[in-house]
């Protein structure tokens, strides 16, 4: 006996003149982009390599609230951090994906 499971949207349409599904999203507040972010760096410290690790602190040191960083520090210290979690790869894409969600809360930084 096989066992079905369906991830994700389905959809059954008839007739004409069919929208779709429209899906609307919204960035997350600065605060919770932010906290989405810390949770995912979190995460992925054990997976560090002992170089990388100073990049990844510094990044969070730049993006903590009341640090006063001008918006290309902050630009600069996402796509850090966004690039060490990229090259561990698969164990970085939460915090490739959070720090995107932090650039759109801040307007892109």
């Amino acid at each position: 006996m096989t066992e079905r499971i369906h991830i994700g949207d389905a959809v059954t349409q008839h007739g004409d003149h069919n929208t779709g599904i429209v899906h609307h999203h919204t960035p997350p507040s600065e605060e919770e982009a932010l906290r989405r972010l810390q949770i995912a760096v979190a995460t992925l410290r054990p997976h560090l390599a002992e170089e990388d690790l100073p990049v990844v602190e510094a990044g969070m040191q730049t993006l903590a609230p009341g640090s006063g960083a001008e918006p290309s520090r902050v630009r600069l210290a996402l796509t850090s951090i966004a690039g060490v979690a990229t090259m561990i790869g698969s164990v970085g894409v939460p915090v490739v994906e959070a720090a995107r969600e932090v650039m759109e809360s801040w307007g892109g930084a």
